[in-house]
């Protein structure tokens, strides 16, 4: 495949997830990453991927977004209201 995306989501469908894994990191793409890691049941990478979701949005200044994050994937209220 020539889309990485595709490609990442055709490894972890067929349950190769170090390899997705890599595409998500290669990609910088935080998001996907934490999701992954989260699901293998590896909690501090997917929570230092899910900090680097919330640095990305500050830096976009959607401070909701990153609320969102704080709340819903890291059960951190007092952090969504910083």
């Amino acid at each position: 495949l020539n889309d990485p995306v595709a490609a990442a989501d055709c490894l972890e469908k067929g349950g190769l997830y170090e390899e997705a894994l890599d595409v998500w990191l290669a990609r910088r793409d935080a998001r996907r990453a934490a999701q992954l890691l989260a699901r293998l049941g590896r909690r501090d990478e997917a929570l230092d991927q899910w900090r680097l979701v919330i640095a990305q949005l500050e830096q976009k200044d959607d401070r909701l977004g990153a609320a969102d994050v704080w709340e819903r994937q890291l059960g951190d209220v007092e952090g969504a209201l910083s």
